[in-house]
């Protein structure tokens, strides 16, 4: 993978003079899911918008969509899913983090409720619903049960 200092997905925290912050929910990425912090900023570029932003040239109308990482929220966040519903270990949580960031990254107790609440019957439980998103993280992106029809719906 690029190093993403390289790459630049960092020079829109350091213009904004948010470098800190951004350095600091890096290093809390980091050890959490025992990555190096090229990674970690990479995965933070995509869960708040930053990445997308730059492969976009950098649009003026794309820029209040991004945002700089809270380094508070974001271990709170991570102690959530290591210590909450789902138990992570470094692992799952480096898994989890890697395929899915916005959502895990970003909120993740409102997500997991929400897509616990719409899970098929089979996966409403607790421990069916944690094996299936170590599974596929991205059922944290679904939020809505069609029940087996199209509502147009998904996330």
């Amino acid at each position: 993978m690029a190093s993403v200092r390289q790459s630049g997905e960092r020079e829109p925290a350091r213009e904004q003079l948010l470098l800190s912050a951004w350095d600091g929910a890096s290093a809390a990425l980091s050890k959490a899911c025992g990555v190096d912090t090229a990674d970690a900023d990479a995965w933070l570029a995509k869960a708040f918008g930053w990445s997308m932003w730059i492969t976009a040239g950098q649009p003026e109308y794309l820029r209040s969509r991004t945002e700089v990482p809270d380094a508070d929220r974001l271990e709170h966040d991570l102690r959530w899913l290591a210590e909450g519903p789902l138990g992570l270990n470094q692992e799952e949580l480096r898994h989890v983090a890697m395929s899915c960031p916005r959502r895990a990254l970003f909120a993740p107790a409102k997500h997991y409720a929400k897509a616990l609440e719409s899970a098929p019957p089979q996966f409403s439980g607790q421990e069916a619903f944690r094996k299936l998103l170590i599974a596929d993280p991205k059922i944290l992106e679904l939020e809505v049960n069609c029940d087996g029809g199209c509502n147009a719906r998904c996330a």
